[in-house]
Formats: structure tokens, sequence, C-alpha cells
């Protein structure tokens, strides 16, 4: 018995995160490679550091795994000690200074904290990390910025070989600059493959290999250096011998195409709020493809079913949850929650929600959020007041889809693979299918499981379609 789904939509977030990465020891011993004195860290580095021009590096195996928001990255060093004694080397793993979005066309920096996830090993065992903040500046060169150091020790015997392992996850770089209803955002990872210049001699081996996993790997732009790598599938992958690495090696990947939003455009001569109230007001230029939004009154959707709504949370009228009949027909404003749970037993893998186009059209893509969204705080402990029951809800409280399957006009297929727990919208690329959409089908296939409810969610969907040519925009004010 299928169930009727009025409109399963919401406004995109755009989130100021960042991230990047490299192994960087001591500036002071660096055997070139393009290091001078304040020209990639500045003069003083917050510890002391010790003996990097003793150790040689014979191999280096470096993976990247770009997902939405964070890379995930695996190193493996083989070193040796070039002494006939034993050396001890302090090295430190720099964690760039997060951007912060403000509603001005210049990007502002904050200190980061610490990596999601960050571990050292040497010789099979962990190696102990402490880190130390560095003094942050503004960035007005359009560069990274270093906030903090991850610094570890390690002894090596005379002549001594052997293994060192990195293994962290790292928020993306995000640049967010707002003028007026325009946004512009760019997604960015790097990899500071330069700072292998402080070891002693070059890089006798290495081999990157860089992999989309929920991103659209035919967005993916590797930034530099040119010409390294070489594209295989959806891997890239750059070998070398014998490198010794200056700045122009650091590695710079455009996680995503720079993105620019308008909220209004000149076609519609509305008040502002009616303006900015519709999808349909939403013009997106992503690299180099025009798109428009779509108004929910150009769909229908339809699920193969719907979970019953929660109880509500004290001193509110609205249920928590999937009460997804309330959704309104034209409002993109924040007051309501956009988030379908399906009402199977089990995790809800095959259980699905059905677009149908009123007209059919060529679309570019659409933005989802895999899993429970409260936009409004209706289910939120921290916007509650004080008398307030438990009965609140939080993103991670439920099931949260990382892989589904997107069929087109009931034969074209795609499989999409989100990061596990995401809470911000992922774009999903319909660029390889060429002719006009009639249906789209959204079926879960693998979850996240949540910590309280066996309900598997998706929110606030957009869609876009495309446009053949750049659209006429209102000048930003």
């Amino acid at each position: 018995m299928k169930t009727k789904v009025s409109h399963l939509f919401g406004m995109a977030v755009l989130s100021g995160l960042a991230g990047c990465m490299a192994l960087l020891p001591s500036l002071a011993e660096a055997n070139g490679g393009g290091y001078t004195r304040g020209s990639a860290y500045g003069d003083i580095l917050p510890f002391e550091m010790e003996e990097i021009g003793q150790v040689a590096m014979l191999e280096e195996d470096l993976q990247i795994d770009l997902w939405t928001s964070y890379a995930d990255v695996k190193v493996t060093y083989k070193m040796k000690n070039t002494q006939d004694r034993p050396v001890k080397v302090r090295f430190g793993f720099p964690i760039e200074a997060e951007m912060l979005p403000y509603d001005s066309s210049k990007e502002n920096h904050r200190k980061s904290t610490a990596p999601r996830r960050y571990r050292v090993e040497a010789r099979g065992q962990e190696v102990p990390f402490r880190q130390v903040s560095q003094a942050v500046a503004p960035d007005e060169g359009g560069e990274n910025v270093i906030a903090a150091w991850m610094v570890s020790e390690l002894e090596f015997a005379p002549g001594e070989e052997l293994t060192l392992s990195i293994d962290c996850r790292v928020n993306h770089l995000v640049r967010v600059s707002y003028v007026s209803d325009e946004s512009v955002e760019r997604r960015e990872m790097v990899y500071r493959l330069s700072s292998a210049a402080v070891w002693s001699g070059p890089i006798r081996k290495g081999k990157i290999t860089v992999r989309p996993r929920s991103v659209e790997a035919d967005e993916v732009s590797m930034g530099t250096p040119a010409n390294r790598f070489k594209r295989e599938g959806d891997t890239w992958v750059w070998s070398f011998e014998d490198l010794e690495p200056t700045l122009a090696d650091d590695i710079r990947i455009a996680v995503e195409p720079v993105e620019e939003t308008w909220r209004s455009v000149v076609t519609d001569q509305k008040d502002y709020f009616e303006r900015n109230a519709d999808l349909r007001n939403f013009v997106v230029h992503r690299g180099t493809v025009w798109m428009r939004g779509m108004s929910p009154c150009e769909i229908d959707l339809e699920a193969s079913s719907t979970s019953k709504p929660l109880p509500a949370v004290k001193g509110e009228d609205a249920p928590c949850g999937f009460d997804a009949g309330s959704l309104p027909v034209e409002s993109m404003d924040w007051d309501t929650r956009y988030t379908w749970g399906e009402g199977v037993p089990g995790p809800g893998s095959g259980e699905s929600v059905t677009v149908t186009l009123k007209k059919p059209e060529r679309l570019a893509g659409f933005r989802i959020v895999p899993g429970y969204v409260d936009h409004y705080g209706v289910c939120m402990k921290d916007k509650m007041p004080a008398d307030s029951s438990d009965a609140s809800h939080a993103s991670s409280d439920f099931n949260s889809v990382t892989e589904m399957e997107v069929v087109v006009n009931g034969s074209w297929k795609k499989t999409v693979v989100f990061e596990p727990g995401l809470q911000e919208d992922a774009w999903v690329s319909l660029a390889s299918f060429k002719g006009k959409v009639k249906t789209l089908q959204l079926i879960i296939r693998r979850i996240e499981p949540g910590t309280k409810h066996d309900i598997t969610c998706l929110s606030r969907l957009m869609l876009y379609r495309l446009l053949a040519k750049e659209p006429k925009i209102d000048p930003s004010r």
C-alpha cells in the first residue's frame, strides 16, 4: 500500500568547514626544495624540531579518499636513519585554519580544533602525539593558514629502516562568501608534498592515489601540480621517483566545482520574501553548468511507505518526524521540517520515494540530505524550554542512507554513495542522463544505523532543471 508524500523539499545550507594535510617537520634543517623562511609557513614553528635532516624518505605511499565534508588520508613512509648513531626526530602534521562564512565578500578564519581522527604508528605500535597551536593571521592572499600542529617524536637506531604511518580524517577547506542575494562556495583539499623537502635527500619512490567516495568523480578537479596525475577510471594516480618536492608540487584538489547561487532573478518582480521563498528563484552556476531550482508545485512525490509520527515534544504542538502531508506546497522557508522516514520494520532497504515531474524536464541533478534533519529545531533539546521533556531528537538518532540507487524513467540507473552520517545536503549529478526526466526514483540500498530509532530518513530534496544558457540575473545589492 503506497502512501502519498506531499513534498520532500528544503533550502540549501552553506557550511563552513575547512581542512588540508601534510607531514611537515622542521624548516630549519630543510635540504632546499623551495622552502625558505617565511615562504611557506612563517618564520617560527610553535615546537622545537630535531634532526630531520638525518633521516631519508625511501618510499611514500599516500591514499586520499574524498568524502563530502572531509578527506580520509592514509600515508605510509619507509624511512632510514642515514647515520651510524641513534637519531631522535620531532615532526609535526599541520591542521589548517577553518573558514567561517559571514555576510560579506571577505573570507574569515578561525582556528580549527583537532582532526576528526588522527593516529600515528611505527614498528606496529602507536606513537604518541600532542596538539600545539600556531598563531593564525588573516589570509589576505587567499592561501591556507595553519592553526595547529600534531607533533610526535620518533627514535631511530643507527642505520635503522622503519615504516611510519599516519591515518587521519580532516575537514575540507570550505570558502564561502556572500554579497546580498549571491553566494560563492569553494571546497578544496590540500596535501603539502613540499614538506618532504626537509628530510634527507629526495623522496626515492612515491605513489599518490586519490579516490572520490561520496563526491562526483567527473566533478573533481586535480588543480596542482599540473599534468602529474593520470586518471584510471574514477581514480587518479601519480607515481614518481627521486623527487625533491618544491612548493609547486603541493597537491590541491577541487573536491567540487565552484558554485555560485543567486536567490532572485529579474523575471520575478514580486516582493522580496516571495521571490526568495520559492526554489524556482534559485539560479545556480556550478562549474560550467547553469541550472534553476524547481518548485514543489511542479512535481508529485509518492513513497513506498511512511513512518508514523513520533510523540510531540512537551511545549510544542507539532510531532517530531514524518507527517509529510503537512509540508507546504509553495514555501521554501525554514519554519517546517522536510524529512521523510520509511515505515517498514528493519533498516528500510528497498524502500523508496518516487518523484514525478508534471512536465518532463532536462535535470542537471538534485541535492538531498541522506538522513534526518529538523530545520526548525522543534525536536532539538537546545531549542526547547527548560520544562520540556527529553523526547527531542538529533540527526544521529535515526538511520541515514549511505548508498542509494537512482532510477530515471524506470530504466536508467545510477548508484550514489553518501558520507556516513552526513548532516548537510549532498549533490547528485544527472549530467550523464541526456534525455528529459519524467520520473525519478530514489531507492534505499545501504544505511548507517541510528542510535535510537530504526527509521531511515531522507530530507530536503531539491531538484534543478538544466538551463541552456546563462539567465538574466538581478544585480547584487
